[in-house]
């Protein structure tokens, strides 16, 4: 008798050879799930057919050749179910008598990370504090319970702070004042005279900078940011505030006397006698120096508790938290395919929902159903994706030019198979602000359709 020819261990002749596979689909009481999807799936993992159950739970495929297979049922508010691999022969009918349906149970995934590395993405997050979206505030925190810094921290952010375009910006029109005013009129006047005041106060403003955010926290422990309040009542807040001029926080959390800004005011007054016009000199420079940068901290302790906040420009992920069932999409920046320096806006449904760094990633829960995911262009690298529920669905963030010349590019959102993106995964970090569990079931790659509008 002759025998079909095969290929991967499936037929590949005529129909008088193909079989029948059957079933019902049940949850763990014995009652029937209508309306499941039921998959027919080769050994590699690819679909051959997939149906719905009926109202009777019912399910069959016909024409199937001979070969060995997988039943693969999904049903919303249930777990994935995987049957055992059967083989089928020729014009064989195979029922599948054991498809019992368990109730989706909701795990919790715990991720335990590194303090530094939490530290590192708040501080991220604060170097984007600015008032107005120019000047610089980010020795402020509006987390309660902010990471401690590790002393290279305390070094980068003073760093960042000391040396920001706008601190020249600022020593440029003060010098400018001084020279109006004759301020340290042993400096002269003219073009030397400006030069002269000029790097005194870069030289008062960096040493000060150094030695209370760097040197001196350091060396105490000490945290050298103002920790918003925002709650209570305004006579509580108003002690709050003042009280940044004496009471600092510790690496542990804990209060203590401010020595760091103390000791660096100190310390740069100390520094000025060497610089200043000998008339200028002294010990009472030097005290003089302290007495105004602990009034200094009075009032901007006061300014930030009550007034910088409405100013600062925060830009935070607007991802809505989602109860109930629901799918997810993750979104990352991978480093090596980061593209470009900027930060890549991620539109979802055409409503923006954040800012994406290099090396960051973001989980946004979706509701099931087709979503459409893109960058700023919204004539540029569109994706159209049905997400279903209870899965993960994984999309790096690349740049991809528009024309051969790179004179203008665009982010586009790649879907990446999930031990990929799980791998690319381990090596990034959650964007500030938005650390959400990564999905516990993966999604298979090639549900939706990507589309590069012209």
């Amino acid at each position: 008798m002759p025998q079909p020819a095969t290929q991967n261990g499936v037929s590949t002749g005529d129909e008088q050879w193909a079989a029948n596979v059957a079933g019902i689909v049940r949850d763990a009481s014995g009652a029937v799930v209508p309306n499941a999807q039921v998959s027919l799936r080769l050994k590699d993992g690819s679909r051959l057919q997939t149906v719905k159950s009926d109202v009777n739970g019912q399910f069959s495929f016909t024409k199937v050749p001979p070969g060995s297979y997988q039943v693969m049922v999904e049903a919303a508010g249930f777990a994935l179910f995987t049957s055992k691999q059967f083989t089928i022969s020729a014009q064989q009918i195979y029922v599948e008598r054991e498809i019992s349906l368990s109730i989706a149970g909701s795990a919790t995934s715990i991720v335990v990370r590194p303090t530094e590395v939490i530290a590192a993405e708040q501080i991220k997050a604060q170097e984007q504090q600015r008032f107005f979206g120019i000047f610089p505030n980010f020795y402020v925190s509006y987390v309660p319970d902010a990471a401690p810094l590790t002393s290279k921290q305390k070094l980068s952010l003073a760093a960042h702070d000391t040396f920001d375009w706008t601190s020249f910006f600022g020593v440029s029109v003060g010098a400018g004042i001084q020279q109006a005013i004759n301020a340290h009129a042993g400096y002269g006047q003219g073009a030397a005279g400006y030069g002269k005041r000029w790097g005194a106060l870069y030289a008062d403003g960096r040493s000060s900078d150094l030695l209370s955010h760097y040197v001196f926290s350091s060396l105490f422990h000490q945290d050298p940011r103002y920790f918003y309040q925002g709650t209570g009542t305004k006579k509580s807040r108003f002690y709050h505030a003042v009280s940044y001029a004496f009471v600092a926080r510790n690496d542990r959390g804990q209060t203590m006397p401010n020595y760091a800004y103390l000791l660096g005011d100190l310390g740069s007054g100390a520094l000025s006698n060497a610089y200043y016009p000998p008339a200028d000199r002294g010990a009472g420079l030097v005290f003089t120096n302290a007495a105004l940068g602990i009034a200094g901290r009075a009032e901007e302790g006061l300014f930030q508790e009550f007034i910088a906040k409405g100013l600062t420009k925060l830009e935070t992920c607007k991802i809505d938290a989602m109860q109930g069932p629901h799918a997810t999409a993750v979104i990352y920046r991978y480093r090596a395919f980061a593209g470009s320096g900027r930060r890549a806006s991620i539109y979802l449904d055409d409503k923006k929902v954040c800012s994406l760094y290099s090396g960051k990633y973001i989980v946004i829960p979706l509701t099931p159903g087709e979503h459409k995911l893109r960058g700023s262009d919204p004539n540029h690298g569109v994706m159209q994706q049905v997400f279903k529920e209870g899965f993960g669905y994984y999309f790096r963030v690349m740049v991809q030019p528009t024309s051969a010349f790179q004179l203008k590019n665009f982010w586009v959102m790649i879907p990446v198979p999930p031990e990929a993106a799980q791998s690319e995964l381990k090596t990034l970090s959650p964007q500030p602000g938005e650390d959400k569990p990564l999905p516990n079931v993966a999604a298979t790659i090639g549900v939706g359709a990507l589309e590069i509008a012209r």
